[in-house]
């Protein structure tokens, strides 16, 4: 599974994985839009600003998230998302994503392969 068959956007009311009562909706606009080519998933719309949220990381509580939930093949899996020099694996089928630069994509890959690549380039990072 690649690019829009290995991921999905909650709905807005979904609670976070993570604590402090946070809803996809307190992270994305209602205009939010994920446009496909091949693995490449290209992002409009807002990511809202959230000045507070310690539950997600008491070093980074402030800035602009992307809430993602993998499909479910890639449960069990070993998840590596890059974000230009910073690498993190995980076995998690669900990632809110911090998106600090919004010129640079976030890749996703599994046993080596690339299957998921974020670019916000084209979103909006709410004040």
């Amino acid at each position: 599974m690649i690019g829009a068959d290995a991921v999905r956007v909650t709905g807005k009311s979904q609670p976070l994985c993570v604590g402090g009562g946070k809803t996809v909706s307190d992270l994305i606009g209602d205009d939010i839009k994920i446009t496909w080519d091949g693995v490449k998933g290209s992002v409009t719309g807002e990511l809202k600003k959230l000045d507070s949220w310690a539950e997600f990381d008491p070093a980074v509580s402030n800035g602009h998230f992307f809430p993602a939930t993998l499909s479910a093949a890639y449960n069990g899996v070993p998840i590596t998302v890059q974000k230009g020099d910073s690498v993190k694996t995980l076995i998690d089928r669900n990632w809110i994503l911090l998106v600090e630069d919004k010129d640079v994509p976030i890749t996703f890959s599994a046993n080596d392969k690339v299957f998921l690549i974020f670019d916000f380039s084209g979103a909006t990072l709410a004040e």
